[in-house]
């Protein structure tokens, strides 16, 4: 579940707490007003706030989410954090301080509850209870992953929340709180600052960005029967690194929406939406609506009607068509004339250009390919553009396909749920081709064909070269 499912769920369980919580205290009034408690309003009111939290997070962990296929279990610690390191990316981030940030009004409220729930010991086994009932049940419905980051995030942010009110009642009571209990409620803010202060600092200061491809979670070798059927060079050898120059360039992207918006007649909205590297702009033109997804690492967007009618556009004369798009594309610097055209389809026009050998050559390349799904319309139903201009960098020298080997050997690769114990493995070709990562460079990575047990079960890993 990322960042932006959870804002989209959380509104109806905040106003289900809310009504619980209005309807709570006009009770307590009630009751107050016949005479028929004697409980004080502070401890009603902590209970009620229990039961708004409680009702807020089960909505999300448990009925915020689709079903998995299959259960999962993620038993490596900081996984979220290297997960986030290796696709640099701000939601993953966003949810390591989500689930902090969500256990802290348990933390917070509980010493309030009661004189049995003041102590540290006792919120750390109750929060630590709660949030390993919320983990199996995930597992066992189906409705998430069991994660060991999940219990460990959800008790650090209790007992965050913990530490917070304990300074709080410490300087009610004395006015003049103990430095160990300062110490204590700062530690835990402070330590994810410095986290994040020092990985930024690193990440700015290393050479080439990191590898999306590479997971936190390795792969389990254990039992799997490995074949070779190819030979391995034992050679390094010395290839060209590049990158493209229109990663995270913000200024191209406005370029494609003023040209969008001038070419056809759009209204852009306001509205610009983030998830993970994409961005989305909306557009409209009378009744249609349309949106620009824009791939902000890679430079490359898709421009679609949001209504996603695909219509056959009648009787259209082909050449014209191609000649009109292609003139347009070209004028607007968004296609090479040794492009390759070719007609997918009835309505599907392609341009395509391939790259040259990467690892020899010193010199920028563009490369990728552009497609227009016609519409019986002016405004196309899509304009799909991967393609992406690349500058040389330098030359860097690459483990050689030997010890790439070694590495899959080892499992250090991607983790691949289909392996499973007594399989067996053959590896039928290797080689090397180029992936983008997270600054925008191509970097160099070796991969690896092959099947799983029978040859129609085909899969390939990828090993980093560099």
């Amino acid at each position: 579940m990322d960042f932006i499912t959870i804002k989209e769920n959380l509104f109806p369980f905040i106003i289900i707490s809310m009504f619980i919580l209005v309807t709570g205290i006009v009770y307590y009034l009630f009751r107050r007003f016949k005479g028929n408690t004697s409980s004080s309003f502070s401890k009603h009111f902590v209970i009620l706030l229990l039961l708004c939290w409680s009702i807020t997070v089960i909505g999300l962990t448990m009925f915020g989410r689709n079903t998995y296929s299959q259960n999962q279990i993620n038993l490596k610690l900081f996984s979220g954090y290297f997960n986030a390191w290796n696709t640099w990316n701000i939601h993953e981030l966003q949810m390591i301080i989500f689930n902090v940030l969500m256990f802290v009004p348990l933390g917070f409220l509980l010493p309030l509850l009661s004189s049995k729930t003041k102590t540290a010991t006792r919120v750390f086994l109750l929060s630590f209870g709660i949030t390993l009932f919320i983990e199996t049940t995930q597992l066992l419905t189906s409705r998430g992953i069991f994660e060991l980051d999940d219990l460990f995030h959800n008790t650090l942010g209790s007992m965050m929340g913990y530490f917070l009110i304990d300074l709080f009642l410490q300087w009610k009571e004395a006015k003049k709180p103990q430095k160990t209990a300062i110490v204590r409620a700062l530690m835990i803010p402070f330590g994810f600052l410095l986290t994040f202060f020092l990985c930024m600092i690193v990440y700015h200061y290393q050479e080439f960005g990191n590898l999306p491809m590479i997971s936190a979670v390795k792969q389990d070798m254990n039992g799997i029967k490995i074949s070779l059927k190819t030979e391995l060079s034992k050679e390094k050898k010395s290839v060209s690194v590049y990158q493209n120059i229109h990663s995270y360039d913000k200024e191209y992207s406005q370029e494609v929406v003023s040209l969008l918006v001038k070419e056809f007649g759009l209204t852009k909205e306001k509205t610009v939406r983030q998830s993970g590297h994409n961005r989305y702009f909306y557009f409209q033109k009378g009744n249609e609506e349309y949106y620009l997804l824009y791939h902000d690492r890679f430079g490359t967007w898709s421009f679609n009607n949001r209504k996603q009618v695909l219509e056959n556009k009648q009787d259209p004369n082909f050449e014209k068509e191609k000649d009109k798009w292609e003139g347009w594309l070209q004028k607007n610097h968004l296609l090479k004339e040794d492009a390759t055209y070719t007609l997918e389809n009835s309505r599907l026009l392609t341009w395509t250009l391939n790259g040259k050998s990467l690892t020899t050559q010193d010199q920028p390349f563009t490369m990728g390919t552009i497609q227009i799904n016609l519409s019986n319309q002016e405004i196309p139903d899509q304009i799909l553009s991967t393609m992406t201009t690349n500058r040389y960098v330098k030359k860097k020298q690459i483990i050689s396909e030997e010890e790439a080997y070694e590495e899959l050997i080892h499992g250090n690769f991607a983790k691949n749920n289909r392996f499973k114990k007594k399989d067996k493995l053959v590896i039928t070709s290797c080689k090397l081709e180029y992936v983008s990562d997270t600054k925008g460079y191509l970097q160099p990575i070796y991969q690896f064909d092959g099947y799983r047990n029978q040859q129609s079960d085909s899969i390939t890993i990828y090993i980093p070269a560099l």
